[in-house]
């Protein structure tokens, strides 16, 4: 049986992702996955906080044993038998930011796919260490319509990467030489 999983973040309206999940799955071997498709460093102490559907807090599951039973000792048939259907996997246990994971439901098993498996996902990966969720997608700006004159005045021509223009010295003659000894002397002399 494969259970599906909406996963979001308190903080964020922006992020989710769907998982999906064989049943007999334990609750470490998907603490490993995902970390890994979150992109948190392995070596945090982290947990998951069970929650009925009366909303109050009915189970623990940590790497060791609180009470209701250890990660890797705990499948999400467990979980979803003790009518468990929102877990809370806190990865920050200082501050309790958590991914806040919704039973959506039950499927069948396609043998094509590898599970756990991301199903669909919005919004950047937090960041394990922040204080707070911040998406850092790039926002598109789009140009004024109001243009200036000058940029009227310019085309393409203007832009051309041609260094035709710029020649070294060969189109430097000895007019443009004197002009420029002249302009020299006025200047000089203006100030007396």
């Amino acid at each position: 049986m494969i259970y599906r999983f909406r996963a979001t973040i308190p903080e964020s309206k922006v992020f989710f992702r769907i998982y999906e999940v064989d049943s007999s799955m334990n609750l470490y071997a998907f603490h490993n996955y995902i970390i890994s498709n979150l992109g948190f460093v392995p070596d945090q102490m982290v947990f998951f906080e069970a929650y009925g559907k009366d909303g109050k807090m009915t189970g623990q599951y940590a790497l060791f044993n609180l009470g209701d039973g250890a990660m890797d000792q705990t499948t999400f048939e467990d979980v979803i038998s003790r009518e468990q259907e929102v877990l809370h996997y806190v990865f920050d246990m200082r501050t309790g930011r958590n991914v806040r994971l919704e039973f959506l439901g039950e499927g069948e098993m396609n043998p094509r796919f590898s599970y756990p498996c991301l199903v669909d996902e919005k919004g950047v990966n937090p960041d394990q260490f922040s204080a707070r969720y911040e998406d850092n997608e790039p926002v598109a700006i789009t140009p004024s319509k109001k243009r200036s004159k000058s940029d009227e005045d310019l085309d393409d021509e203007d832009f051309d990467d041609d260094d035709e223009d710029f020649d070294d010295d060969d189109d430097f003659d000895e007019e443009d030489e004197d002009r420029e000894e002249e302009e020299l002397l006025v200047d000089e002399d203006f100030g007396k």
